[in-house]
């Protein structure tokens, strides 16, 4: 059984895990502006946007812990706390405010990943590109609906706060969770999905194929990651005492607590832990892509039009249908296709 971790365990951790995050986005800001030489992409502006949210996000721990509401043993309806009344409600109100932070960290993030798609596929991939747009306009509708349900399934809003009985029911918490969550698990296996529709029509050299592999395996994390917790919490939920420095946001890959008063189980859940350190893993992931060329500056997408390899004037002997692009977006070749033009060729380097 995992231990309650302290509050001020909870803020050095999600703050160490902002400052990674800033650390990557300025990494893919330098490349951008300074070394690429370009303007911001629709991409940079969602992930900036979600690093925003990310630090407000965490901005209300503090406030939580400084009013003692992160103090082991401390459980979601306040058994242990030693604050005010007062102190109490508006850590209710401040706690369901946070949660449209928590979800437009993680919703820019996939935003700003399927920017990036949306640039480097290709326009003569008219099924794939089909099938991008499906899955950008059912994120956004995904975002739409967990906003909604956020704002307006239990009305009027004070209920969400409020210290007497008309507070909202943990019916209405556990239906939203599992809607977000569904929302949320789904929009992730499609976003995953998407790079493997262009990197196998790729020609590519071991060592950078296996790099985008890997970078884009790393979002296996966020859904391993949300399928265990939704579990656990499926499991254990009819019966849990969860510490307030433990549970999670009504949130995308949400938290729901069914508190019952007297339960005899305790069961100390990472959730908060788990629901800020989801959101960050998202953020920096969604970066990852972008920082390629830090790490393969030199290495070639060549595309061959109608072969496998060029004679020294660019002609080709060889039959096939590949992407030739440069990782380095000031190093590109000309293709023996006329018809790829070099900005599109520039997408797949810079996107």
């Amino acid at each position: 059984m995992p231990i309650d971790p302290s509050g001020s365990t909870v803020v050095a951790t999600e703050w160490a895990l902002i400052s990674v995050a800033t650390a990557v986005i300025l990494a893919r800001l330098y490349l951008r502006l300074i070394l690429q030489r370009r303007n911001l992409l629709a991409s940079d502006l969602f992930m900036c946007a979600a690093w925003v949210s990310a630090v407000a996000l965490a901005s209300f721990n503090i406030y939580f812990f400084r009013i003692g509401i992160f103090k082991p043993g401390t459980t979601f309806d306040l058994a242990g706390f030693e604050g005010t009344a007062e102190e109490a409600e508006n850590f209710y109100k401040l706690y369901y405010f946070s949660t449209y932070p928590f979800y437009t960290t993680f919703y820019f993030s996939k935003a700003a990943l399927l920017a990036v798609y949306l640039q480097i596929f290709p326009s003569f991939m008219v099924k794939r590109r089909r099938f991008l747009w499906a899955v950008i306009v059912y994120v956004a509708i995904g975002f739409i609906i967990t906003i909604l349900l956020l704002s307006l399934s239990c009305l009027p809003v004070w209920r969400n706060w409020t210290l007497s009985d008309q507070r909202c029911t943990v019916k209405s918490i556990k239906i939203n969770f599992e809607i977000s969550w569904v929302l949320n698990i789904s929009s992730d296996i499609l976003i995953f999905i998407l790079p493997w529709l262009v990197i196998p029509e790729l020609t590519l050299r071991r060592r950078l194929r296996y790099s985008l592999y890997a970078t884009f395996l790393l979002g296996l994390i966020n859904i391993i990651f949300c399928v265990v917790r939704f579990a656990q919490i499926e499991q254990y939920g009819g019966d849990l005492v969860i510490t307030i420095s433990l549970v999670g946001k009504y949130d995308a890959c949400g938290t729901y607590s069914r508190l019952k008063k007297g339960a005899d189980k305790a069961i100390r859940l990472y959730t908060e832990l788990w629901s800020f350190i989801d959101a960050c893993i998202g953020l920096i992931i969604a970066c990852l892509p972008s920082l390629r060329p830090f790490f393969n500056w030199r290495e070639k997408i060549q595309y061959y039009g109608q072969s496998s390899g060029q004679d020294s004037k660019g002609y080709s002997s060889h039959n096939s249908q590949r992407p030739m692009v440069s990782s380095d977006p000031e190093s590109l070749s000309q293709p023996s296709n006329v018809h790829l033009s070099e900005d599109m060729q520039r997408r797949f380097s810079v996107a």
